[in-house]
């Protein structure tokens, strides 16, 4: 029950409808607490829907029933406020009452909450709250205050609340959701699902004996805590709850809306689904504490609007399927609780099949600030916690990559250069590893691994020139090695292993190159600056975003597209080639991030404008060819920031690549003319032999401060040593780079 109801009641009352009767009739009773919360003393007492009092039952003086449910038999349960020592106020021990028996105090303790009867009176359940952790537990005991039993433990990791038996009083349902001051690396949150996986928030089913505990409902309608009550219905195959849902007036806002959920688990991951909402309200005329009927055909609630338009507390009644909603004039009731059948039907058996496949394939990984799991957690695109990856106190991950072997490689935010740099020391962490420092200089970036985790790679700034290099190392931390040199002209960035990890591709200031994973055979594939690379399993292709020029009226500029380019050389003059760009955004900030899916069918990247014009992050998917654009929703928050900051962190996360793939084509296939040998030529003679073979030589003269040989070839592209391309479509350009050796000194 949400804090802010419970701390503002001036009466407190609740109605209850008797199983023998038809509900809505005149005969349904209800029971009202004539004692404010403030004051001691009073009753419960028993009324019909037209108001006539019928009973009684009599309340401890000193008594402040707050929440509380009623049986079959006419035993009442309730937490005695006046005890309570929960942090929200709203609970207490636990006191049971009835018509035939005097007051019974079932359990003592301050920190008990949300208490719960069963159908019959025979059993009671409750939470109790852990203070240290903001964590709870769930117990069941007989009515006769013998057989107290924990049956389901928060593991100092989760709030469980709101248990409730089942109508046929052999199951409980109870609410999950993370403690706030969880225990650091305990369990990732509430679950597990069928699959082994965990989720923020879910409502949890298990056996009154505590056993077989499983997820039916995966996430709380709306906010974390939103929920303020869970009823089952009379046949035990439906719960409902009122929660936070979309108003349909404007899909940004959201009122408390009621929903209805199966408990066979074929609802898990129904969510805010439209199938399952029972109530459209508007912006304010909201719903609350929804209760099942005693024979299931409606819910009884809460309305904060009558019908016309007047604010106040308003008790309504409602099909399941959303119609024949009218108000009920019984009393002006908050919260009502309905009398249950003596018994009743039991929740089918949990479907057991695979839990619903998503169409976007794959893992991702996203830092984490929890308590119970400080580092990265893996999610798949089904928004579902597989595993909590730590990192080493101290540390701080702000560039991270996954390897398919469960291996982590970061940058270390906590010790980045002096200047504002993305970099630091690169740490290698994984699941039941220990945490290895690959190298220690506070000046690496984008840190990347092969995709079976046997080796990372990085570029290092050099802050002498502002260029940088970079390296190859063992995911061991052995075997650091200079691939690629900057050579002080310019930043080379971004470099990642192709799927076989036998090349390395980086963006380099003319373009992206390709080298062995040695460093060897460096080329150009792709001519013109771009950034954020990701390779495709097959190698075939190289995902990338491109700032496109545009002309607006205030001149020209430029927004960012994702592209996608093939390996093999053959897009090398392509850049913005319309048939290569995926991503056709308007917005001026475009996308960043662009990532290919473990298939490489699909590219996932962050928009910071949804479609419907809104600013924020947003994920979304789409094919390789532009098509079958839709966004993602990856959980980044609360189950990653918990309410703090996310600064440094992607809230795209990386995708986890799997175990192996394919290396890049050779480069320039079929039909290419062939080129001179040109790398013992000076410079006129290498211009007069291309020409020769109708190709054009762009020959740039360069000096070097190291000894080179006159006439070498520094670099040439595309790999332009034995062939280049020629297309109808422009004029192949061989590219080389001569020495002409060191300048001569000159004599004075």
């Amino acid at each position: 029950m949400k804090i802010a109801f419970r701390a503002t009641l001036i009466f407190l009352v609740a109605v209850l409808t008797l199983g023998a009767s038809a509900a809505g009739g005149a005969t349904d009773q209800v029971l009202v607490v004539l004692a404010p919360p403030c004051c001691a003393g009073g009753a419960f007492t028993v009324q019909t829907l037209d108001g006539t009092a019928v009973g009684s039952v009599p309340i401890p003086a000193t008594a402040e029933p707050l929440t509380f449910e009623p049986s079959a038999d006419g035993s009442v349960v309730y937490n005695d406020w006046s005890e309570s020592d929960t942090a929200d106020g709203g609970g207490g021990p636990v006191w049971l009452v009835g018509p035939q028996q005097a007051p019974f105090e079932l359990d003592s303790s301050p920190e008990d909450f949300d208490a719960s009867i069963s159908p019959d009176g025979s059993t009671v359940v409750f939470a109790r709250h852990e203070p240290a952790t903001g964590a709870s537990d769930i117990f069941v005991v007989k009515s006769d205050g013998t057989g107290l039993m924990l049956v389901a433990s928060g593991d100092q990791t989760n709030y469980l609340s709101l248990p409730r038996f089942s109508p046929g009083g052999g199951s409980i349902a109870y609410d999950c959701t993370l403690a706030q001051l969880a225990s650091p690396n305990a369990s990732l949150g509430c679950g597990p699902l069928p699959d082994g996986s965990y989720r923020t928030t879910g409502v949890m089913l298990m056996n009154a004996d505590g056993s077989d505990k499983r997820m039916v409902i995966a996430g709380e309608v709306g906010e974390v805590g939103s929920m303020d009550n869970l009823s089952w219905s009379p046949d035990g195959q439906w719960l409902t709850w009122t929660g936070c849902g979309p108003t349909g007036a404007d899909p940004q806002a959201c009122v408390s809306q009621i929903f209805a959920y199966r408990t066979d688990g074929s609802d898990l991951l129904h969510e805010l689904s439209t199938d399952n909402q029972v109530t459209h309200f508007p912006t304010e005329q909201s719903a609350w504490h929804a209760e099942f009927s005693s024979d299931g055909a409606q819910m009884l609630f809460m309305r904060g609007f009558d019908d016309s338009g007047d604010q106040g507390n308003y008790f309504y009644s409602v099909a399941r399927d959303g119609t024949n909603e009218h108000e009920l004039f019984a009393v002006p009731t908050q919260y009502p609780e309905v009398v249950p059948p003596a018994a009743g039907g039991e929740p089918s058996p949990t479907v057991n099949a695979t839990l619903p496949t998503t169409s976007d394939p794959g893992q991702v990984v996203f830092p984490s600030w929890i308590q119970q799991c400080r580092g990265f957690i893996v999610q798949t695109f089904a928004r579902a916690a597989t595993s909590c990856v730590p990192i080493p106190a101290g540390t701080d991950a702000i560039e991270y990559a996954a390897a398919a072997n469960g291996s982590i490689v970061f940058s270390d935010a906590n010790h980045v250069f002096a200047g504002g740099g993305d970099g630091g020391p690169v740490w290698l962490v994984g699941s039941g590893k220990a945490p290895v420092e690959l190298d220690s200089s506070p000046y690496d970036e984008n840190p990347s691994l092969s995709w079976d985790g046997s080796k990372v790679v990085f570029d290092r700034f050099d802050p002498a020139d502002g260029s940088s290099d970079i390296y190859v190392v063992n995911a061991n931390g052995s075997g650091l090695t200079l691939v690629a040199d900057g050579n002080g002209e310019g930043r080379l960035l971004s470099p990642k292993f192709s799927p076989d990890g036998g090349s390395i591709a980086y963006s380099a200031p003319s373009g992206v190159m390709l080298m062995n994973a040695d460093g060897s055979d460096k080329r150009m594939i792709v001519e013109g600056q771009t950034d954020s690379l990701s390779w495709s399993a097959d190698g075939q292709w190289l995902t990338t975003v491109s700032c496109v020029p545009i002309v607006t009226a205030e001149g020209q500029t430029c927004v960012n597209q994702v592209f996608a380019y093939r390996t093999d050389g053959g897009d090398l003059y392509d850049r913005f080639d319309p048939s290569r760009q995926v991503t056709h955004l308007s917005d001026p900030w475009g996308p960043i991030d662009p990532q290919f899916t473990s298939d490489g069918t699909k590219i996932l990247y962050l928009a910071f404008v949804d479609d419907s014009g809104t600013q924020g992050n947003f994920a979304y998917m789409v094919d390789r060819d532009g098509s079958n654009r839709h966004e993602v929703f990856l959980t980044d928050d609360p189950l990653t920031c918990a309410g703090e900051s996310c600064s440094g962190s992607s809230p795209l996360g990386v995708t986890v690549p799997p175990a192996s793939g394919n290396g890049p084509p050779p480069t320039v296939s079929p039909t290419h003319a062939t080129v001179p040998d040109v790398r013992r030529l000076g410079y006129r003679a290498a211009e007069h032999r291309l020409g020769a073979v109708r190709l054009k030589g762009k020959v740039t003269h360069r000096r070097y401060s190291a000894r080179i040989r006159r006439g070498h070839v520094i670099a040439q592209y595309p790999r332009a040593r034995t062939h280049a391309r020629l297309t109808k479509k422009h004029r192949t350009v061989v590219k080389l780079i001569l020495s002409r050796g060191r300048a001569p000194k000159v004599r004075r």
